[in-house]
């Protein structure tokens, strides 16, 4: 059996595309127009529609991408797509201002994705037996695809068909039925090239009607699967909140040695939002008196992620082991006022895009390292000799469901990692929690996806690992 395989080598080191790696059917309508790039549409090529019928009846294809990870949001002001809007005014006999046309234009955000390694992307589906003709059809058509993305993703292509057993570099993303792992990618289905055609066609009869400019645009054919890494954990239900001053126009920030005072306030919340619809002994367990594992965990977040990152407390994530409990907090604390004394002194803010802080704490990485220090599960130290941190870390890491084997390496220390990091031992801790305290830093054997928390505070913030961006230094 065959592989057809199309290669996108982005020229670039950036991708604008909402999701990593490039969905399907992205692909699938890259391929459309590509193919129709510089050429007469009016006549119809039976031997390329052919192919793309037969590539929309194959199953998700896998996907083998580099890593990429998300750069820095930018806002830009730019035109709405609405100049049907102006053309009304013109029909009207009223031309558009100059302040009328600057109404008109709207804020958006764009976050694009920091391509690393060699920057490509391979798609591959299995060629059933006899169909190799369509296969090289479509490996013969990809050549021409010269944009994946937005439009200034400009990629160099090319299909070839491979023996089954071919190695390509990347990291392999597969189609899989379990909802608690990966990502959500569209994937064409039988439809998809004929809904393309009628969206297209239907662009070529937009024009003016009852003076205005109309265009309607049918929608796509497809449909959404699920795409694991590989060797990628179940998901976990996590919700991340912005903390705001009682005004809601600042950011509220905390020192990261009060992590365990900030967690605790937000425990409150938590509380006071539960027991209002829960019965005591489920409401017992999420709070951490029950069953290891099944209670809830506030997480401060220090700001990492680039050099001069201050490291100070400005956002907080809920893990829960319930997606719907998960679903009742996020909604419920959005807004929510967090006190101090008896008295409020800040505002939870629900988190709903993408942001480079939080992604510092839930990418997928082999290398993690300490924000905050791991609490050892007990001590280390007999009379002024250490005997067993080694140890004890391991039993840190047996706790939060890691197994000895997943790890390749270990290194621990007083000091913190990262610049604006503060020593172990300088942070607070409630009266249960005093053992000592390192930073800790880990090599997976493979990828890990985040959130990383180990020792004895994990439910409030202490032992928060993030993704560690000095790999070179260690190898």
């Amino acid at each position: 059996m065959m592989t057809l395989c199309i290669s996108i080598l982005y020229l670039a080191d950036t991708y604008h595309g909402a999701e990593w790696p490039p969905a399907p059917m992205r692909l699938f309508q890259a391929l459309i127009a590509g193919y129709h790039q510089g050429r007469a549409r009016s006549e119809p090529d039976e031997r390329f529609q052919t192919a793309l019928r037969w590539l929309e009846r194959l199953p998700p294809p896998e996907i083998r991408a580099c890593e990429a990870a998300p750069g820095s949001r930018c806002r830009v002001f730019v035109p709405n797509n609405d100049d049907d809007i102006a053309m009304r005014s013109w029909a009207r006999g009223r031309p558009e201002s100059p302040l009328d046309r600057a109404k008109r234009y709207t804020e958006k955000s764009r976050q694009p994705w920091l391509l690393e390694g060699n920057r490509s992307v391979h798609f591959l589906w299995e060629v059933p037996t006899g169909e190799e003709t369509p296969a090289r059809v479509v490996a013969e058509c990809a050549a021409r695809i010269t944009v994946l993305g937005w439009g200034i993703d400009m990629v160099a292509a090319k299909g070839e068909l491979l023996a089954t057993e071919s190695q390509l570099p990347g990291v392999a993303y597969k189609s899989c039925p379990d909802s608690r792992i990966g990502q959500v990618l569209r994937v064409p289905v039988p439809g998809s090239y004929e809904s393309a055609e009628r969206r297209y066609r239907a662009f070529l009869q937009s024009g003016w009607r009852e003076g205005g400019l109309s265009f309607t645009k049918p929608p796509l054919d497809y449909r959404q699967a699920r795409y694991a890494r590989e060797g990628e954990q179940a998901e976990q239900h996590c919700a991340s909140f912005r903390l705001l001053t009682l005004d809601g126009r600042a950011n509220y920030r905390r020192d990261a040695r009060q992590t365990v005072a900030v967690a605790a306030m937000v425990r409150h919340a938590v509380h006071e939002v539960l027991r209002q619809e829960m019965d005591s002994d489920r409401l017992r367990e999420l709070m951490g008196h029950g069953r290891q594992g099944g209670q809830i965990a506030c997480l401060p977040l220090p700001t990492v992620g680039h050099l001069h990152a201050d490291g100070l407390i400005r956002r907080v994530m809920l893990r829960v082991p319930d997606a719907e409990i998960l679903h009742r907090l996020t909604w419920a604390l959005d807004g929510w006022e967090l006190r101090a004394d008896e008295s409020p002194v800040a505002l939870l803010s629900l988190i709903e895009e993408r942001d480079t802080v939080v992604a510092q704490f839930t990418r997928a990485s082999q290398w993690w390292e300490t924000a905050t220090p791991v609490v050892l599960p007990g001590y280390d130290r007999l009379g002024e000799r250490k005997h067993k941190t080694e140890k004890l870390i391991g039993r840190a890491l047996a706790q939060s469901g890691f197994e000895l084997a997943q790890v390749r390496d270990v290194w621990y220390q007083m000091a913190p990692w990262r610049l604006h990091g503060h020593r172990a031992g300088a942070y607070q801790v409630a009266e249960y929690m005093r053992y000592p305290q390192y930073h800790v830093r880990l090599c997976f054997q493979d990828p890990v996806k985040g959130p990383v928390v180990l020792g004895a505070g994990r439910y409030f913030g202490l032992g928060l690992m993030a993704h560690s961006s000095l790999t070179g230094r260690l190898r």
